[in-house]
């Protein structure tokens, strides 16, 4: 039987009213919960520093670090404690950043000889296609837009040029200030804009900490070390980054990743800067996330994280479908989830390779091991030996410990094997001499017949080489020409072969004003290596200058 509730018409205000407002109330709750559908698409900031160890800064624990800005992402956010980069050089490993893909999958190997594969997709690119307006700021030479990073970018300021003309043995780069200034300006001119523009996805490159460590007068006198006041110096530049982003009330609604591209040796396993070992001082690096829509505040992410892991994750965020990478979303691991599942965190350098003919090194962490496949190969436990300074490999070797690196070396070539479905070759870059010049500046030899002479020696033995060309560049770079000499005379005896040393020879003994023996030097150079443009003009210098014309 169907009964009829007769009510009253202002019973049936009420009851409706009752409902709509039951109705909005559970919709509204239902936004606060979860990001909502149609909550706009945040900005996406992401900064990296070169050459920047991640136990340097206060919130990895550096009691002597004035990092407070970089401290205060952490504090904000989530901070990754064991994130790994793939190579201890500038470009393939912000290749690995901006794609998702190792090395051996993208192509790139080495700085200033290798182009970014036009069929590599960029996180620029897949952002762009998104809607989003993309903006690149890089600090220095080796990200010129020349080496094709800028994929994807609607701009890329790799301005170096208006700094002006820089000396022997020096490269194009730019101070933080002077990049932060060029980002503010673009930021606040944006602003200005109407509120229907676009999100934006800014990539911020600072390159202070890397050498030569020349940082501001005040920080000097505050830091203990050169390499520390760098890093001040830029710390001081995230803060007026992160006050221009309060300032615009964007912050908030702003996905931040900060991270670095690779550490620095100063000096450990004998090494002062970077680019031949893959030991943690080089390859382990902050990785910090600040967004309050998704992630919480001071969070400490145990779990392992690599470098080609950043761009999906900030896809996820941001609620962009995913791209083909080898990297994993840790989104919700970074919110509170379990830790992801242990994976290995792939390193390489084929730097002393390609600069000095000695052996490539290759290798994995996981589970608190660390592999590197070397003609010796190494293995440490770095639970005991976080230094990695006992090599369980060397005489005496346990048949665990041989066990261990036999499953650790496949771990290697699973991900080189892997990185074949890619499919990706990157294109030689032509050596101009101005890339000529960045390379030789940077100690990323690039020029280098010495292949033979080195005959693959394994970089633990050839290290000092490496070295003894380092310094003499830094010591010319500070005009110190006579002290270079002897170590340059030194690698030469070994290395009679070696172009780069004998250039760098030559061009000391023409700024002490010995151009006879600065010749003898250059045609040396050229007997090993005719095809050197940069040589000739030299030699024709010489000429002019003893008057042989």
């Amino acid at each position: 039987m169907l009964y009829v509730l007769k009510m009253s018409p202002s019973t049936v205000s009420f009851v409706l009213m009752t409902a709509l407002c039951l109705l909005t109330a559970c919709s509204r709750a239902k936004e606060s919960g979860s990001t909502s559908a149609h909550a706009s698409p945040p900005n996406i900031i992401l900064i990296t520093v070169d050459t920047l160890r991640a136990d340097r800064l206060g919130c990895y624990g550096y009691s002597a670090a004035r990092t407070p800005n970089i401290d205060r992402l952490a504090t904000e956010g989530v901070r990754v404690e064991r994130a790994i980069a793939p190579t201890p050089l500038t470009l393939p490993s912000h290749t690995s950043i901006l794609t998702g893909l190792e090395p051996p999958a993208h192509g790139v190997r080495d700085n200033g000889t290798y182009r970014v594969p036009e069929a590599a997709e960029t996180l620029a690119e897949r952002l762009k296609g998104e809607g989003y307006q993309t903006q690149a700021f890089v600090s220095a030479e080796v990200l010129h837009s020349r080496y094709n990073l800028d994929q994807g970018f609607d701009g890329y300021d790799d301005e170096l040029w208006s700094e002006g003309a820089v000396s022997d043995f020096l490269y194009r780069e730019r101070t933080g200030q002077h990049t932060m200034d060029r980002a503010l300006e673009w930021l606040t001119t944006r602003s200005s804009r109407s509120a229907g523009d676009a999100p934006f996805f800014v990539w911020l490159h600072l390159f202070d900490p890397h050498v030569p460590y020349d940082p501001p007068e005040a920080d000097a006198k505050l830091s203990p070390m050169p390499y520390d006041a760098e890093i001040a110096s830029v710390d001081r530049q995230i803060g007026r980054l992160l006050a221009a982003l309060e300032q615009e009330n964007v912050l908030d609604e702003t996905i931040l990743a900060f991270t670095s591209d690779h550490g620095e040796s100063l000096g450990e396993h004998q090494e002062d800067t970077h680019a031949i070992f893959i030991y943690e001082s080089t390859v382990r690096v902050p990785l910090i996330f600040r967004y309050p829509r998704k992630l919480p505040v001071g969070r400490i992410y145990a779990g392992e994280a690599r470098s080609v892991d950043i761009m999906p994750t900030l896809l996820a965020l941001a609620d962009e479908r995913p791209s083909a990478t080898q990297g994993r979303d840790l989104s919700q691991a970074l919110a509170g989830a379990s830790l992801a599942q242990s994976v290995a965190q792939y390193s390489e350098s084929f730097h002393p390779k390609f600069a000095f003919g000695m052996a490539p090194l290759q290798g994995v962490r996981v589970d608190g091991w660390t592999y590197i496949r070397a003609p010796r190969p190494e293995l440490y436990n770095r639970a005991e030996d976080p230094g990695e300074l006992r090599n369980l490999l060397e005489v005496g070797t346990s048949d665990s410990a041989k066990a261990q690196a036999s499953k650790l070396d496949s771990l290697v070539t699973k991900i080189v094997e892997d990185s074949r479905r890619f499919d990706l070759v990157a294109e030689a870059q032509p050596l101009d001499p101005e890339t000529l010049k960045m390379l030789q500046a940077l100690g990323y030899m690039g020029d280098s017949d010495t292949q033979e002479d080195l005959g693959g020696m394994d970089p633990k033995d050839g290290v000092q080489i490496f070295e003894k060309v380092e310094k003499a560049i830094v010591l010319s770079q500070s005009g110190d020409w006579a002290s270079a000499v002897p170590l340059l005379t030194s690698v030469l005896k070994q290395l009679p072969g070696h172009v780069h040393a004998r250039n760098v020879l030559a061009m000391c003994e023409m700024r002490m004003g010995n151009l006879q023996a600065a010749e003898e030097q250059f045609l040396k150079s050229l007997a090993h290596k005719p095809e050197q443009g940069q040589v000739l003009l030299e030699l024709g210098r010489l000429d002019f200058a003893q008057g042989q014309y």
